[in-house]
């Protein structure tokens, strides 16, 4: 649910956030924005205040569009260029479909099919900016597992991507990456369905072939999905 939050953000600011917390302690989201009906979406508060221990009430707006462009849709990654909100999601049947809400997140999308870019039965994907340049990275586990690069140049609404293959990198049915740049380096972690984390090492650029790095540890059995979490003070999480 926090999630969901921050994900459909505009401009103004809706919420303050505590600063401190503490395990099992419930966190407070305050409404400072004075709104209860955020574009006609229902998205409602109990009293002014958001508790991750309660159940708020959403109602979420629901979009119809040709069967052709959700065949099995998987993963989907949100993404802010420069005024406009883009989603992309992928296909297990084929095709990565970009949606383009514009400049109000809450605004019904308009879809492009940029086709297979490559890959078959299509799991995570993910959009990272590097100086100028936006790069993609989706999965596919149809025929030989790999992973593919897109590249849009300086605007994720590029209508003809291009794309470059980076092969298996020591993948097993993977399902979701998260990419963050630490120290100047970027690194992908990926959770493979069939095995364990890998952790891919970019170095200085996104557009090198990375290095993978496979993680052994028994406590990691066939995981699906995953999140990285930056402490500033302690170091890098997975969850």
């Amino acid at each position: 649910i926090i999630s969901i939050i921050f994900s459909l953000k505009t401009s103004a600011q809706f919420f303050t956030v505590p600063t401190n917390g503490a395990p099992n302690v419930p966190v407070n989201l305050t409404n400072i924005s004075g709104l209860t009906d955020f574009s006609n979406n229902k998205f409602y508060t109990n009293s002014q205040n958001f508790s991750v221990s309660t159940n708020p009430f959403v109602n979420f707006s629901t979009y119809t569009f040709p069967s052709n462009l959700l065949n099995i849709p998987t993963f989907s990654d949100l993404a802010f260029d420069g005024t406009n909100y883009y989603l992309f999601s992928s296909n297990y049947n084929g095709g990565i479909i970009r949606w383009d809400f514009g400049t109000n997140i809450m605004s019904t999308p308009s879809a492009t099919n940029l086709g297979n870019l490559g890959n078959q039965q299509n799991e995570g994907i993910i959009n990272r900016k590097e100086n100028n340049n936006w790069h993609g990275f989706v999965f596919s586990n149809g025929g030989t597992t790999k992973i593919t690069r897109i590249d849009f140049g300086t605007n994720l609404a590029n209508p003809s991507p291009t794309t470059t293959s980076l092969g298996v990198l020591s993948l097993n049915w993977p399902h979701e990456l998260a990419i963050i740049d630490e120290g100047g380096n970027w690194y992908g972690f990926v959770a493979n369905r069939n095995g364990k984390v890998t952790r891919l090492d970019f170095g200085n650029s996104l557009t090198n072939m990375p290095t993978p790095f496979i993680y052994n540890s028994p406590l990691v059995i066939n995981p699906c999905n995953l999140r990285v979490l930056k402490d500033d003070v302690n170091g890098i999480y997975f969850l």
